[in-house]
């Protein structure tokens, strides 16, 4: 992700020195460039920290206010609070036994993992030939790994 051509982060789950990151995943929300904002908000929404997200909603608001229309992430957080249980030495296994059990046509990939924010990405996909994929963000609090965000990516 860019501003005006300069990367703002390489990764977002990358480590970052305390909250760099966040003032310029904030400054990329007003970015002209629709393809710049929508990363953005992606990237916050994956994150879920709540001070990103309350700037995330103040970016909805001056949009609504100033402009005619405006663009969201189809990255969706969850409003029900969920815990994953089971063995966590394996995201990847942990995600996928929770969110599908039994079903033998799925698989999981740990994508990305911040420590210092304790979250991690973990893609989900369902078949061999045509598959479907999902992007699933879990964080770790009070010892446990609690699902934020599970939406489809794809379909083939």
């Amino acid at each position: 992700m860019t501003i005006r051509g300069e990367p703002i982060i390489s990764h977002p789950f990358e480590p970052l020195p305390g909250d760099v990151g966040r003032p310029d995943l904030i400054q990329a929300l007003y970015d002209p460039e629709q393809k710049v904002s929508l990363n953005a908000q992606s990237v916050i929404k994956y994150l879920a920290e709540p001070e990103a997200l309350a700037a995330l909603d103040e970016w909805y608001r001056y949009r609504k206010a100033h402009t005619k229309g405006y663009w969201t992430s189809p990255v969706k957080l969850l409003t029900e609070v969920r815990f994953l249980r089971g063995d966590d030495s394996d995201l990847a296994k942990l995600v996928l036994s929770n969110l599908h059990p039994n079903e033998d046509d799925f698989s999981a990939e740990l994508l990305a993992r911040n420590k210092n924010r304790n979250t991690a990405l973990v893609e989900i996909v369902q078949g061999n030939v045509f598959t479907d994929g999902w992007h699933v963000t879990i964080r770790l609090e009070n010892g446990e790994w609690r699902l934020l965000s599970h939406y489809l990516v794809w379909q083939s």
